[in-house]
């Protein structure tokens, strides 16, 4: 009995002491049994290494991560033992690569995200004919010519005409370089799209019923150009444009008041809205084919009378003399408003305008003589309200927000209604435009 206890004593050690040696062993992991623990933002721990996860932000194409010289896949944890690790990332022709250190501490997610920089290229496209699409990438990007700094990479290249075959590349543009394409198209053997060969119908060079084209139907044409230009129209977008400087030259289509205007001609060209300079003084704004202006005649300067004769306006005098301290001067105010329509694109647009323009002539200092010889210094004002039409060019060597752009217009009011004179009017200058692009 008591060596069957003392057996069962010495057995129950030996498990014990069995037991107590597995457990106390160290059993270190490795990472890819840690996979597994990983749950949510936390994981553990278990034998000699410590370890810690590193988060990266996703790569903008199929090329992994190597970390440590060991390609990652798409894993967005990946188990690493703490301390120092090199990232690298191939970027290819379209990226600039990435090669850094990272510090992965243990028990912590360390999350990185990086700027992936894209390489650029510039390309530059001709084609023939010079009315041929261009599309780069299924995206409309010019007529005749394109030029355009772009993304390094693979790029589809599509140039199409009518009655010409359409040209379909693939390229690839290397980086830090200007490419250059000369696209010439190849006329189509069936250039109307009538299903026979040129060769058959001599279409679409001559008209006739027999071996010609039949003449198409105007209705067709002027509908096929009114969808062009609706869709055209409709998607300008909303520009404001503020002039910032102009010359302009009015001339009065009355004789008599334009003789009147030519003596107070002796005063600086300033702010005497029937000749000389004017700044801010006017706005456009316009949206799809419509457009609306708004403008403040500039007649604060006045002309001045400096003549070394005297001239009688009716029963008044124009008397100059360099000691007095009031001369004869003509003041000419204006306010005005406009609606028209336009067309055109963010370089070069033409607008049609018509509205109705409010005017005020002041003859200052101008001198009253009555029979008993008393003489007197008083003024004399006219309105000359009428209606009023504008044409106007612009064009924008560039097209950019708030570069200058150029602009010429034209001006007239009608003779008739007004109470003095019409005006022809004739301005060029300098418009800053301001638009709302729309993103594609």
């Amino acid at each position: 009995m008591y060596k069957k206890r003392k057996k069962s004593k010495i057995a129950i050690f030996f498990i014990v002491f069995a037991t107590i040696k597995i457990f106390a062993q160290t059993t270190p992991l490795d990472a890819e049994s840690l996979k597994a623990l990983v749950s949510a933002d936390t994981f553990y721990v278990w034998g000699s290494h410590s370890y810690g996860i590193l988060n990266l932000s996703p790569p903008p194409n199929d090329i992994p991560y190597i970390i440590d010289e060991k390609i990652e896949g798409d894993n967005k944890k990946i188990i690493l033992i703490n301390g120092a690790h090199n990232i690298y990332w191939d970027g290819g022709i379209e990226y600039e690569s990435i090669d850094t250190v990272v510090e992965v501490k243990q028990g912590e997610i360390t999350n990185v995200v990086f700027n992936f920089i894209e390489r650029k290229a510039s390309l530059f496209i001709e084609t023939e004919p010079e009315e041929a699409k261009i599309y780069l990438d299924s995206k409309l990007a010019g007529v005749g010519a394109f030029f355009s700094e772009i993304r390094a990479g693979e790029h589809k290249i599509s140039v199409s005409a009518k009655g010409f075959q359409t040209s379909n590349e693939t390229v690839t543009i290397l980086p830090n370089r200007l490419v250059r394409f000369n696209i010439k198209l190849q006329e189509s053997p069936d250039r109307d799209g009538d299903g026979f060969l040129d060769s058959i119908d001599v279409c679409p060079d001559i008209y006739g019923i027999y071996d010609g084209c039949p003449k198409p139907k105007p209705g067709n044409e002027i509908k096929k150009l009114a969808v062009f230009w609706r869709g055209y129209l409709k998607s300008q977008p909303f520009t404001v444009e503020a002039l910032a400087i102009a010359f302009q030259y009015r001339i009065a289509t009355d004789p008599d008041f334009r003789e009147l205007i030519h003596l107070f001609n002796d005063g600086m060209a300033i702010g005497a809205n029937h000749r000389g300079v004017s700044v801010f003084n006017k706005l456009w704004i316009s949206k799809s084919f419509w457009i609306v202006s708004a403008e403040y005649g500039q007649g604060f300067g006045g002309s001045k009378y400096k003549k070394s004769f005297d001239i009688e306006v009716g029963d008044y005098h124009l008397i100059y003399s360099k000691f007095a301290e009031k001369n004869p001067e003509i003041i000419i105010n204006s306010y005005s408003g406009q609606f028209g329509f336009r067309a055109g694109n963010k370089t070069l647009a033409i607008a049609i305008l018509t509205g109705y323009q409010k005017e005020k002539i002041t003859l200052n200092n101008i001198t009253k003589e009555y029979k008993t010889k008393e003489e007197y210094q008083t003024s004399i004002a006219e309105r000359n309200n009428s209606w009023i039409t504008s044409v106007r060019a612009m064009i924008s060597p560039k097209g950019e927000i708030f570069y200058p752009a150029f602009f010429a217009e034209l001006s007239f009011t009608p003779i008739s209604g007004s109470n003095v004179s019409g005006w022809i009017s004739v301005r060029s200058g300098v418009l800053v435009p301001w638009r709302v692009e729309k993103k594609n």
